[in-house]
């Protein structure tokens, strides 16, 4: 499996893990439903590719957007012909309206966030002193899955042994489409 970075992500040693960065993963576990018992889908996400440079991480999924999720989310709520590009409105997964700047990667800065709470078992706020938490289309209060309907659930994060095995589950197939975005937490 691979997916990209959508938006540059800081460290907590001052650098980031830049834009276009390849985070890659493999299926640790495929369980068919039979009837009585869901379809199972576990994935880890254990390593990033920067400037050809491969690292290992352990990862654990804080939110699962579907493809339509993630178009939405990025999709303005209103948009006049007047409107500057700096007041343009969207609805980011999650929760909570924004508006996006002209310059993306002073987002941190200008990000308005209005309100909202995480939800039960996600911790804080996406957040840290001085920006939004807001990561590419995830408020900082997404948490669960978005856009699935009922159908797929998180049945482990994989902040809990074992570590780094995110559990998927579904009645039916559990179907994770190209274009699907990830919120993922490293360690």
């Amino acid at each position: 499996m691979a997916g990209k970075i959508m938006q540059a992500v800081p460290l907590s040693s001052g650098g980031d893990i830049p834009k276009g960065a390849k985070v890659l993963g493999h299926v640790a576990e495929v369980q068919p439903g039979d009837g009585s018992s869901p379809s199972v889908l576990a994935l880890q996400f254990d390593r990033t590719l920067v400037h050809g440079r491969t690292m290992t991480m352990k990862t654990n999924v804080r939110a699962l957007a579907s493809m339509m999720a993630v178009y939405d989310a990025q999709v303005p709520l209103f948009e006049p012909d007047t409107t500057p590009r700096s007041a343009v409105l969207t609805a980011p997964v999650g929760g909570d309206a924004s508006f996006h700047p002209d310059n993306p990667e002073k987002s941190r800065e200008k990000l308005v966030l209005l309100s909202g709470v995480p939800a039960t078992g996600c911790g804080t706020r996406v957040d840290s002193e001085g920006w939004s938490g807001a990561l590419w289309v995830f408020s900082p209060y997404a948490c669960g899955v978005y856009g699935f309907g009922k159908r797929v659930v998180i049945v482990s994060d994989g902040s809990t042994e074992p570590v780094g095995n995110i559990v998927l589950a579904s009645r039916k197939n559990v179907l994770v489409h190209a274009g699907s975005g990830f919120l993922l937490r490293a360690e």
